[in-house]
């Protein structure tokens, strides 16, 4: 849900530059990117959560997942099992991760998950309309069973700058050997979309999101990869501190929409 990094351009310039974000620890960047090529091999992800556990159990909390991670780019190799925009290159890319823990359990993250509207997800999206495409529908997803397959039609909003663009997102459940459940999320965009004029684009978009079941609650983890080609100039540390705070914020918004529910 966080493709964009166009989405937080416009507060980011209010707030200027933090610090550099820490990069992230290797055991994690490993874990996301494997999780993202490996996304259609259930065995392959019940294995990476289990690995992930400790790390979420000990971290999903601290100042630093809050804050957010740098992530280094993926490789053409991590993103093998989907389409890429054409003309793009994964060495242009700028990625961040962030966690959080939700008050709310899994089967309640499956409420939202399934909503055909998400434009509740962050304030700068003026369309995020979801559709189901694949054998496994929602009422089927949120009894626990299946892979999800949306297409969404996104568009942003941002200095009047206005972005559309077309976002393959992928859920599925999964059971681990250690005995734990969670929903791996992955998205991508195969097209770049841009403004009227051409020279405002979200040129490629790469994401892992994983719910992580905790007891009554849920871990949160997400790590995103984005390029953006924007008339506003902005460093890139600009840009993954937005890409971070952005994280956070969908977040947050899930909870108000969970409180709501």
């Amino acid at each position: 849900m966080r493709p964009s990094m166009l989405v937080l351009i416009s507060s980011l310039v209010v707030i200027g530059c933090k610090k550099e974000k820490p990069l992230a620890p290797t055991e994690m960047t490993d874990l996301v990117r494997y999780m993202f090529d490996n996304f259609e091999d259930e065995e392959a992800l019940a294995a990476a959560i289990d690995n992930l556990d400790p790390w979420l159990q000990e971290n999903a909390l601290s100042e630093e997942a809050i804050d957010g991670y740098r992530l280094d780019p993926l490789t053409n190799d991590d993103i093998q099992s989907v389409t890429p925009p054409n003309g793009t290159s994964v060495n242009d890319l700028l990625g961040a991760a962030g966690g959080n823990k939700s008050e709310f359990d899994l089967d309640d993250q499956a409420l939202h998950i399934v909503d055909t509207d998400q434009v509740w997800a962050n304030d700068k999206y003026d369309i995020y309309t979801r559709r189901f495409v694949g054998d496994t529908g929602p009422s089927d997803f949120q009894k626990g069973n299946g892979v999800l397959r949306t297409v969404n039609d996104v568009e942003t909003t941002s200095f009047t700058i206005t972005i559309p663009y077309k976002l393959y997102k992928d859920y599925r459940w999964v059971e681990t050997e250690g005995g734990l459940t969670g929903i791996v999320a992955r998205s991508w965009i195969e097209a770049e979309g841009c403004n009227d004029s051409g020279n405002n684009c979200l040129r490629q978009s790469y994401s892992i999101d994983h719910f992580h079941g905790d007891g009554k609650k849920t871990l949160r983890l997400t790590a995103t990869w984005s390029e953006v080609v924007s008339v506003i100039a902005l460093s890139d540390e600009i840009l993954i501190d937005g890409l971070a705070d952005g994280l956070q914020n969908t977040f947050e918004n899930a909870e108000e929409y969970l409180e709501e529910r």
